[in-house]
C-alpha cells in the first residue's frame, strides 16, 4: 500500500493512504542504512490484522529540506512579520536561497501587515521587483489570507520562517479553524516562542498540504561562493557582464552593478549579496 508520510513522532509515523490514516514503525533496515524516514516522504507500508502498519519502502526524494526537517515540498512560502519580530532580510534571503537550491517553488508572505504597513509594503516593493510572489497578510484578522490560499491551490507547502511571525495563525485561517497552537513575541527579546513542536502535513483540500514547521532565528547557506549570484534571481536578467566570471563586486563594466544604480534591481537586495558572500568567502578560508 502506498501512502505520504504527514507526521512522525518517537518512531512511529502517521501514513496517508487512500485507503485511510495508518500508524507505523519502519523496518530496522532504514536505521542499518542510516536512512531516516521524513514527513513528506512517499512510502510503501504494509498493514496486519490489527491495522498496525510498518514501513517497507521509501521512495526517491523529489526535494529535501533540512530546516524544515521535511521531503517532497513542492511550495514553501517564506513568512516574516512587519513587526514584532522586525523583519530580517539577510534571512530571508538565507530562506530564499536554501529554497531554490533544492529547485522548490517560493512565495513569501509578509504577515502582520498593520503592525508597520509602511515597511510591510517597502518589503513586498522589493521582493516583487525581484521576480517573487509577495502576499500581504493579517493572520489575526483574515486579512489576505484567501489571496495566499488560491496561491498555493495544487502544492505541497511548507511554512518557513523565524519563531513569532504568525505562520500557525496563517494556517489556522487557511483551514478556518484551531489546528494549531499559536505565541506572542517575547516583550524582552522581541524573538518569538516556539509553538510547533512537531513536523506535520495537513490536507487543505484533496489537492493541497499544509506544512507548519517550528521557527528559527538564523540559517548557514552551504554554497560555493562562485554560484551564489545564481541564487538571486534578479541577477539573471543584468548577466552580460564584460568578464563572463563576474561577481558583481568591484569588476569593471558589470551590468548588475549598474542595474542596481538605475533603480532595476534592489539595493537592498545587493547589499544581502554582498553580505552573503563575504560570509561565504569568510567559511571558506577558515
Amino acid at each position: 500500500m502506498i501512502g505520504r508520510i504527514v507526521k512522525g513522532v518517537g518512531g512511529r509515523y502517521d501514513i496517508l493512504t487512500k485507503d485511510g490514516l495508518f500508524n507505523s514503525t519502519a523496518r530496522g533496515i532504514f536505521r542499518k542504512d542510516d536512512i531516516k524516514p521524513m514527513v513528506g516522504d512517499l512510502v510503501e507500508i504494509s498493514v496486519k490484522d490489527d491495522g498496525e502498519g510498518h514501513l517497507e519502502k521509501i521512495y526517491e526524494r523529489k526535494t529535501e529540506l533540512i530546516r524544515p526537517p521535511v521531503a517532497n515540498i513542492t511550495m514553501n512560502v517564506l513568512t516574516i512579520s512587519s513587526k514584532k519580530p522586525n523583519p530580517n532580510l539577510v534571512l530571508l534571503d538565507k530562506m530564499i536561497i536554501n529554497t531554490e537550491i533544492q529547485d522548490i517553488k517560493v512565495l513569501i508572505c509578509i504577515n502582520k501587515k498593520d503592525l508597520n504597513l509602511k515597511r510591510a509594503r517597502e518589503i513586498e516593493e522589493i521582493y516583487k521587483l525581484a521576480g517573487y510572489g509577495v502576499y500581504l497578510t493579517d493572520g489575526l484578522t483574515g486579512e489576505g489570507i484567501e489571496e495566499l490560499k488560491s496561491a498555493l491551490h495544487g502544492q505541497i507547502v511548507s511554512f518557513s520562517g523565524p519563531s513569532g511571525v504568525g505562520k500557525s495563525s496563517i494556517i489556522n485561517g487557511l483551514f478556518d479553524k484551531d489546528l494549531f497552537e499559536t505565541g506572542k513575541v517575547s516583550q524582552k527579546t522581541q524573538r518569538g516562542r516556539h509553538t510547533t513542536r512537531a513536523v506535520e502535513l495537513v490536507p487543505l483540500d484533496d489537492e493541497t498540504m499544509i506544512l507548519d514547521t517550528p521557527g528559527y532565528t538564523s540559517m548557514t547557506v552551504d554554497l560555493d561562493p562562485a554560484d551564489l549570484k545564481e541564487y538571486f534571481i534578479e541577477f539573471n536578467r543584468f548577466n552580460k557582464c564584460y568578464f563572463s566570471d563576474c561577481a558583481h563586486i568591484a569588476e569593471p563594466d558589470c551590468n548588475v552593478r549598474e542595474a542596481v544604480e538605475r533603480g532595476e534591481i534592489s539595493s537592498s537586495r545587493y547589499e544581502n549579496y554582498k553580505y552573503i558572500l563575504n560570509e561565504l568567502e569568510s567559511e571558506r578560508r577558515y
